[in-house]
């Protein structure tokens, strides 16, 4: 399900999102498969060690600024910045083509 929802709803806007995890978890809940009810299906990341949904804030350090950077230099992890690393990580490392579709300025090329 992980797979199938980045692999055909991963490029949705916020309005698409928001339909195709209706539409994603009415499926999971047909098909038996144990999902968190709160958040877009969007929010949660499979863990296959331990076989549970986890947020995607749980995959990453806690996160400490350095106060030796300055302003421009801090990047701030949030969902989506953790989400892309995650999956364009994925991608590279099993060696897939990656295409960082957006809007201007939400850091696509800082993550790559």
């Amino acid at each position: 399900m992980f797979c199938f929802l980045w692999s055909i709803g991963g490029t949705t806007d916020l309005v698409g999102r928001k339909r195709f995890d209706t539409w994603i978890k009415e499926k999971m809940v047909k098909h038996n498969v144990p999902f968190p009810e709160d958040k877009l299906a969007y929010d949660w990341q499979y863990n296959v060690e331990t076989g549970e949904w986890i947020s995607w804030f749980d995959t990453i350090p806690v996160y400490e600024v350095d106060t030796r950077l300055s302003y421009s230099e801090i990047v701030v992890p949030t969902d989506d910045s953790i989400r892309m690393k995650y999956l364009m990580r994925t991608l590279m490392s099993n060696d897939k083509h990656v295409l960082m579709p957006g809007p201007t300025g939400t850091g696509k090329s800082v993550y790559v």
